[in-house]
């Protein structure tokens, strides 16, 4: 089972909404962390890795702001922490292009990478600089890295092919645009911060397959607004509701302040009935589902049954 963590909260260190700018991807065995928040978000991310004795992460920094690599940096210099792994924009490329258009905000933050990297090689942690196209794979976690905005704080896209799972840049990028050009088609997704997510663009996510979008609501209601109108069902990390989504061969809860999107994949599955909110389906231990009309054991009997085009019982014959 590969799942993904986002830890939320409610409000941040200086009394303001605030949002998710950390996740946890992992497949029991390898952890990817992805931006390390700061302030309240920085303190509750490294609770959370050392509550469930992760000591040895890969770390990601998607987007080179503070509110990304504050707790990357963190984590860097916490001798409890062994990461196996640094993955980054490349900071030279960066500092050149901030250095060119007379960028200050660019050029410091270009140069806090940087620092963070010497850090990262001081402890002997290796460090990948990431390019486009690029892909990384640790165990059954395969990430393609797409750099859309190198030249704008070096913002990545990441796409997770097997948990059908897209982290867009941050910077005003429109997400679909990103899926298009890049021929994805998630099914989960993150807005991009500093996005006017419109109704246009969460339609066109829904007519690609997108079923689940999360946001850190820094927009407001317009997000959710619009997701909804487009039939999304859209997850607001503030939001501390306990709820449950079930998302075809996968499922969204929230437990603890987190919420955890798991999906299946080869190998993990026992044979086995499954429920969700668009009916029944019968699961294969290798994660593939019956279709058509397939010979099963139902009450401890031998019974037939047919499955329509997307693996779901069809009654009333």
């Amino acid at each position: 089972m590969i799942r993904i963590w986002i830890p939320s909260f409610s409000n941040s260190d200086d009394g303001n909404n605030t949002f998710a700018d950390s996740q946890i991807i992992d497949d029991g065995i390898n952890y990817e962390v992805i931006d390390g928040s700061s302030g309240l978000g920085t303190i509750k991310l490294i609770e959370a890795l050392k509550t469930h004795n992760i000591r040895y992460p890969y770390l990601h920094i998607s987007t080179v702001y503070y509110s990304h690599y504050c707790g990357i940096r963190e984590i860097i210099n916490d001798d409890w922490f062994e990461p196996k792994g640094l993955y980054c924009s490349n900071p030279d490329s960066l500092l050149l292009v901030a250095r060119n258009t007379n960028d200050k905000e660019k050029e410091i933050e270009a140069l806090n990478l940087k620092a963070i990297i010497k850090d990262a090689k001081r402890r002997g942690i290796p460090v990948t600089y990431l390019t486009d196209n690029q892909i990384i794979q640790h165990g059954d976690i395969k990430i393609v890295c797409y750099c859309n905005e190198q030249e704008n704080h070096g913002s990545l896209c990441y796409w997770f092919p097997e948990l059908k799972y897209c982290i867009s840049s941050d910077v005003d990028e429109n997400i679909y645009e990103i899926c298009k050009n890049n021929n994805i088609n998630p099914v989960f997704f993150r807005i991009p911060y500093n996005n006017n997510f419109d109704f246009e663009q969460a339609q066109n996510m829904k007519n690609i397959g997108a079923l689940y979008c999360w946001d850190n609501n820094h927009n407001g209601t317009s997000n959710k607004t619009n997701c909804e109108k487009a039939g999304l069902i859209y997850i607001d990390c503030i939001d501390d509701v306990d709820c449950a989504f079930a998302c075809k061969r996968g499922i969204i809860t929230q437990g603890s302040k987190n919420w955890i999107y798991k999906t299946s994949y080869k190998g993990l599955f026992e044979q086995e009935w499954v429920e969700n909110s668009d009916g029944w389906w019968y699961r294969y231990k290798d994660g593939t589902w019956a279709i058509g009309w397939t010979n099963l054991k139902s009450r401890g009997k031998d019974a037939w049954f047919y499955f329509d085009e997307n693996g779901y019982t069809v009654t009333g014959w």
